[in-house]
């Protein structure tokens, strides 16, 4: 996935951040949640949320047990009030140097 000339952090906002944030819209609505209440959660527009369900945006093939499970337990927190983006940088933080995803 990753160029020989992107940086890690490029690879996190072009590959990684989509497919996290595609993954959390999914469990809230499985959750039960809107798809307009997960645009707010998520402080992304209905469109986006939408795309992200239709599988448009954020996919990947990297995702394993492990990510999955993080994902599931930051929806949950995320559901209840927690913000989003220490959840997404958790995940991430995890990723790093694992070879999982290039970064």
């Amino acid at each position: 996935m990753k160029k020989k000339s992107q940086m890690s952090c490029e690879v996190v906002v072009w590959y990684v951040l989509p497919v996290l944030r595609s993954e959390i819209a999914k469990a809230l609505v499985k959750q039960g949640k809107t798809q307009r209440e997960v645009a707010k959660l998520l402080g992304l527009t209905d469109a986006a949320i939408s795309q992200y369900l239709k599988d448009k945006r954020g996919k990947a093939e990297w995702l394993d047990e492990d990510v999955h499970k993080m994902i599931q337990r930051a929806a949950k927190r995320v559901a209840k009030g927690e913000p989003v983006a220490p959840e997404i940088c958790k995940i991430c933080n995890s990723l790093k140097g694992s070879n999982k995803c290039g970064i």
